[in-house]
């Protein structure tokens, strides 16, 4: 019957349970200064901040907050005992939480508040950046390629004489899909409609009269600008909050990679087969 018994997988499964249960119990057992867990009142309005939101605001009840409590104590039982397991150990997704909440502190500990003379200096800086460019209203004739080698010849120039004499744009240029006037668009608008070039070429313009060629990628254009706003100078006055986010934006990139390089100070990369990736790892690190 012994014997029996013996050869059972039943009893084998439970004879090896009940080894880990044990070297479970004496590798794992949880340090003294770790076997308290400590319900703090900051923890308490934070687990009732959680009920009301998912509850329509309503706060909970004492039976309903002892219940928070009891989910957040074996929680945090449980989380504590799988830390004594190693089981945080080789999870991507565990490391991969734990690097974000350690890019956001290292952030928060970075974050810093512009003075006016700081966000003066990032103004004059990037001046260009925070102007407001002023919008403009256009008509085009357009004119497309005969051949590579005289794409637009006489034609064009024939059709600025007879526009600057008063011809009407409807009579002369070809038949296209592109608009033959935009009205009060800003700078952004043209470029997606015509191109950079094209942009860059009207701007240049500085009468109501007919100009051309402006060639893009499409054909060529005879342009008059009917009607042009002045750009509007960005100020700490009138752009501070923009002024503000960008500031913050470039100084926290920058000083975030101050930390990097210090953080880096305080370890040595090792790779241990010789592979192109060791080779590219010491190339960067010599960059540094």
């Amino acid at each position: 019957m012994m014997r029996r018994l013996l050869r059972e997988p039943l009893v084998h499964f439970a004879a090896l349970g009940a080894a880990i249960f044990v070297a479970y119990g004496l590798i794992a057992r949880p340090a003294a200064d770790n076997a308290e867990i400590l319900i703090t009142t900051d923890r308490i309005a934070s687990l009732d901040a959680q009920f009301s939101a998912m509850h329509g605001g309503r706060p909970p009840t004492d039976a309903e907050r002892l219940g928070l409590i009891d989910v957040y104590v074996r929680d945090e039982m449980l989380y504590r005992e799988g830390l004594a397991l190693g089981l945080d150990r080789d999870d991507p997704v565990v490391r991969n939480r734990v690097r974000q909440k350690a890019d956001t502190l290292s952030e928060d500990a970075l974050s810093a508040e512009p003075t006016d003379a700081d966000l003066q200096a990032y103004l004059k800086a990037h001046q260009r950046e925070f102007d407001i460019p002023g919008r403009l209203s256009f008509e085009q004739v357009y004119f497309g390629p005969v051949s590579h080698r005289e794409p637009y010849g006489e034609r064009t120039a024939a059709a600025l004489t007879a526009l600057s004499r008063g011809a009407s744009p409807q009579i002369v240029g070809d038949r296209t899909m592109l608009p033959s006037t935009m009205t009060r668009v800003l700078p952004t608008e043209i470029r997606a409609r015509f191109g950079d070039g094209f942009e860059q070429q009207l701007a240049q313009i500085a009468d109501d009269r007919w100009h051309g060629p402006l060639v893009t990628t499409y054909g060529a254009h005879l342009v008059r600008v009917i009607w042009r706003e002045p750009p509007t100078r960005a100020t700490l006055a009138n752009a501070r909050d923009v002024v503000a986010r960008e500031w913050t934006r470039a100084t926290t990139a920058r000083m975030k990679e101050d930390f990097y390089r210090k953080l880096a100070a305080r370890y040595r990369v090792r790779i241990e087969s010789a592979s192109p990736v060791k080779e590219l790892a010491t190339a960067a690190s010599l960059r540094r």
